[in-house]
């Protein structure tokens, strides 16, 4: 979903989405690398300013299934938060003193030919909102399962040879000189 921002009116804009639009479930699944079972929210755009800066603030909730990037059960991962970004006409520098930008406009992204893309606003803000790895939330169980795969993995391996035989006579301890 593409807004000229020129017509965006004096008190901005409001786009609320779920599920069932298309844009915005399209633009989620690429940022949860996964289709969303759940997903709602809105993105709330400022009136633009003359140099035509717009403040963007996506407030997403959403759900996927997926697997523990450690164990590799199934996980189902949530995200829920607002994050605000500005956006400025492509090619539009940034003031050289960065001490002018407030801080909630540090976040920065640029907007080709006039139109914001919401699409792409939304999956940033979803994937900026990501855990680093997606993970269980049983830390010993998923511990003991991660344990399991690499005790399976290990017995499938064959034995060592040549200098490493030496290794597994000895405990995997080093061997004395």
């Amino acid at each position: 979903m593409r807004l000229l921002v020129e017509n965006l009116p004096a008190n901005g804009r409001t786009v609320t989405f779920e599920l069932a639009d298309e844009w915005a479930r399209d633009a989620a699944a690429v940022a949860l690398d996964g289709a969303p079972v759940a997903l709602s929210g809105g993105v709330e755009l400022s009136a633009p300013t003359g140099k035509g800066r717009v403040l963007v603030t996506a407030t997403v909730a959403a759900r996927v299934d997926r697997v523990c990037d450690r164990c590799a059960e199934p996980v189902v991962l949530e995200v829920a938060g607002a994050m605000s970004l500005l956006y400025l006409p492509s090619g539009e520098p940034v003031e050289e003193n960065a001490d002018a930008i407030p801080e909630q406009d540090l976040d920065v992204g640029w907007y080709p030919g006039g139109e914001l893309d919401l699409a792409q606003v939304l999956s940033e803000s979803i994937a900026l909102q990501l855990p680093p790895r997606v993970t269980c939330e049983g830390v010993e169980a998923c511990d003991g399962r991660t344990e399991a795969l690499f005790a399976a993995h290990r017995a499938t391996l064959p034995p060592p040879t040549g200098g490493f035989s030496v290794l597994q006579s000895h405990g995997a301890s080093r061997p004395s000189k």
